[in-house]
């Protein structure tokens, strides 16, 4: 450790070493330097700047400089002699004796007349104070307005075109309720009809039978034993619906065909109609912005003639047209207010509201009874009579067809529990038959389970039946 920090002394350090310069090698110039130079240069933009664009960049040349951004006074003007002087210009030399004088069109039209104005004159009104307070007569309703108008306490004709339509929108859906009630109605089954079903469902049976005759005698896997009892279910089923048809010989169908059946859906689905809608056809309802149209059912007016309303009224151009009809009114309105005073001789009743003599009119007041002395005063109005009285008769109805839909679905459950009773019954009687020869060493534990399940499912239906028939019984 010692010799590293103070190595050994020896006669050979006192000689004179030579230092290696070390020689610095050339700087690495890329030979592509000189192109990419010209391509910056090419590609550069003097005043583009970095990030986000900014304001032109100033010229350097204009640089800032001291008291330069100093507000400054205004230089004064040079003085001018020419600027100050006051006189008119050189007016157009006289016209010569041989010039041509301008041409002079001359009117009868007196000018002074027409631009005179006419003096407005003032609306009628009426004082209602002692301080001389007046309003006008147009606006108070003391002068009939709206009572003298030709239309005045009739029906709009908007309202009559939607009741009307709403109206054909009521028969038009009751007469779809009674053609889907007919279609729904029974009707006698022919005879020969009658013979062709009962035809076909022997037929059935036969392809049943056939069927149930080539099954093994053992069923020893679940699928064969399920195979085996839907068989026997479809062929008790046939064979009750061949004993109702031979039992009556008037049978009665409805003329819609359910839609459960087999056979029906088949023939629905070829005789399908793609672009069918369900329920009425539909009629496209009027939009009820064109019950506003006054001139919706008018003809047409040609090509550059105006067509005038009735209830519009034509331009007035003149202003003695204005001046007669502002005549006409204040001779309409005069005479309103002497008929009123001919006929009411006495002053309108009024109340003083305070000491300095407002008043105002007891009518509208609430002082005195204006609504109480009606003849129909607390009495239900007619509309809403009637409007209970449809609602109680909708309510009623809706009520009756409820109940006969309950009853026939009650007496089709009933039918139908009636007849699976009497077809497991026979099952049941067949099978106690059959079983009663055997002896009873011989009965297997298939049969007699069989045997229970049979029972268990009769009684099932039995009491399902009774409560059907108590069900019937108290809806009648």
């Amino acid at each position: 450790m010692s010799g590293i920090i103070h190595p050994p002394e020896s006669v050979y350090n006192l000689l004179p070493r030579e230092e290696d310069d070390p020689h610095k090698p050339p700087r690495y110039v890329s030979k592509f330097r000189p192109a990419v130079l010209i391509e910056t240069k090419t590609k550069k933009h003097s005043m583009r700047t970095m990030g986000p664009a900014a304001v032109e960049a100033p010229s350097p040349h204009n640089y800032l400089k001291s008291h330069s951004k100093e507000s400054k006074s205004a230089e004064k003007a040079e003085y001018s002699k020419e600027a100050r002087h006051s006189c008119t210009q050189k007016k157009p030399p006289v016209p010569a004796r041989t010039d041509v004088p301008p041409v002079v069109f001359h009117t009868g039209k007196n000018f002074i007349k027409t631009v005179k104005i006419v003096p407005m004159k003032p609306k009628p009104a009426a004082c209602i104070d002692i301080k001389g307070y007046k309003q006008v007569l147009e606006d108070s309703g003391l002068v009939p307005k709206y009572t003298k108008k030709k239309d005045y306490g009739e029906v709009p004709k908007y309202l009559q075109q939607r009741s009307q339509e709403q109206q054909r929108a009521q028969e038009d859906f009751e007469n779809f309720v009674k053609d889907h009630r007919e279609q729904a109605a029974l009707t006698n089954l022919s005879e020969e009809r009658r013979q062709a079903v009962l035809e076909g469902l022997k037929k059935t049976w036969d392809q049943l039978h056939h069927e149930y005759q080539c099954l093994p005698l053992v069923t020893e896997t679940m699928s064969q034993k399920s195979h085996r009892q839907q068989l026997e279910t479809k062929m008790t089923q046939v064979e009750n619906d061949i004993k109702l048809i031979q039992r009556f010989k008037t049978i009665y169908v409805p003329k819609y065909t359910p839609k459960y059946r087999e056979d029906y859906v088949r023939e629905t689905t070829s005789q399908k109609e793609p672009m069918r809608s369900i329920g009425p056809l539909k009629v496209p309802r009027s939009s009820p912005k064109n019950y506003l149209k006054k001139q919706r059912k008018q003809p047409k007016a040609p090509q550059g003639e105006r067509h005038v309303c009735d209830e519009r009224k034509p331009l007035i151009p003149d202003s003695k047209n204005k001046l007669q009809l502002l005549r006409k009114k204040i001779d309409y309105v005069t005479t309103a207010i002497a008929e009123q005073r001919c006929t009411d001789r006495s002053r309108p009743q009024a109340i003083a509201d305070s000491h300095k003599g407002h008043k105002y009119f007891p009518e509208n007041s609430g002082l005195f009874p204006q609504h109480v002395h009606k003849k129909d005063y607390g009495k239900v109005p007619a509309y809403l009579r009637q409007r209970a009285s449809e609602e109680r008769n909708k309510l009623e109805g809706d009520c009756i067809q409820l109940h006969e839909q309950k009853e026939h679905a009650i007496r089709k459950r009933l039918q139908n529990q009636s007849d699976a009773l009497l077809g497991l019954r026979r099952v049941w009687y067949q099978i106690a038959s059959e079983t009663s020869r055997i002896p009873l060493s011989m009965e297997s534990s298939l049969i007699r389970s069989y045997k229970q399940r049979l029972e268990d499912k009769l009684l099932w239906v039995e009491n399902s039946f009774k409560c059907a028939q108590k069900c019937l019984e108290k809806m009648s």
